[in-house]
This record gives C-alpha cells, sequence and structure tokens, in this order.
C-alpha cells in the first residue's frame, strides 16, 4: 500500500510524506475544506489507485472512490494553488510565488513513477501524523524569501 502521511494541515495548505517500499518524498494539497471538489485535499482514508494519462499529456495515478469527489490525481506540482483537489510530489521545501513549496516535482514524481509499476500497491492510505521534529517551514529549515535578493 502507498502511504501518504500528512504533518502540517494549515489553511494555506497540507503537507507531508509519500511512502512506498525503498521510495519516499514529500507531498503538497490544497487545504481542507470540508472535501469540497476543486478547492480541498481528499478526506483521508484508503482508496483505490490506478494509472492513467491527464488529457492525453502525461502519467498520473489516479485515486478513486472519495467521496463526492472524481478526478482525483497524483502528479507534478508544487504549491498548493497548482492543485484541484489532487497530490503533488516533491524533494525537498521550499518557497515558490509566496507559498510553502515542494521543490522539484518532476523529478520527484518520474522517481515514483520508476518505482511505482503497475505490480506495486494498488491502494493508498491517508492519513494524519504529528512529524517527530514538529514540522514548520521555520523547523524545517525553509528560509522565506518574498523578494529578489539580487
Amino acid at each position: 500500500m502507498i502511504e501518504l502521511v500528512r504533518y502540517i494541515d494549515a489553511p494555506f495548505g497540507t503537507y507531508g510524506e509519500l511512502f512506498l517500499p525503498e521510495f519516499s518524498c514529500l507531498t503538497v494539497e490544497r487545504p481542507w475544506m470540508d472535501n469540497r471538489p476543486n478547492i480541498s485535499c481528499i478526506p483521508p482514508g484508503v482508496y483505490k489507485v490506478s494509472p492513467t494519462m491527464f488529457r492525453g499529456l502525461y502519467k498520473t495515478l489516479e485515486v478513486e472512490g472519495v467521496p463526492g469527489r472524481s478526478l482525483i490525481k497524483i502528479h507534478k506540482a508544487n504549491v498548493p494553488d497548482d492543485l484541484r483537489g489532487c497530490i503533488g510530489l516533491g524533494t525537498s521545501w521550499g518557497w515558490l510565488r509566496g507559498s510553502l513549496a515542494v521543490n522539484a516535482s518532476a523529478s520527484a514524481f518520474n522517481a515514483f513513477w520508476s518505482v511505482w509499476t503497475k505490480e506495486s500497491p494498488q491502494h493508498i492510505e491517508i492519513r494524519y501524523k504529528e512529524h517527530p521534529s514538529s514540522l514548520s517551514a521555520e523547523g524545517a529549515g525553509i528560509e522565506r524569501m518574498d523578494h529578489d535578493r539580487g
């Protein structure tokens, strides 16, 4: 089973880690907004996943069986505003366009896809857990850069 453990649930976004055997990466999602389509992350639970193509352009993993929701994907994204209820992957924390972000999303997704195969776990468990290091932007060593230092 793929595991997604959420550590930060804030009004500006939801952040955590995704785990497979022998692989992990960071995640970014929209904030919890009562599971409203296109503006909320999805509720914790166990869901089926299946490979699909987004608009025929690139590979994604679709999260199926979310109550009241459809077209939930795991794909490339850096900040919550890049998403419509989906899950973005990244390799490190940072700031982008004034938002807490995951960096190197394309690299993280490609690494995930190379590990995940059709024989891999076909379900994802999403849950909340307090991060052991009390993860926060400051605690994660993320420096806010609201302007170009030139």
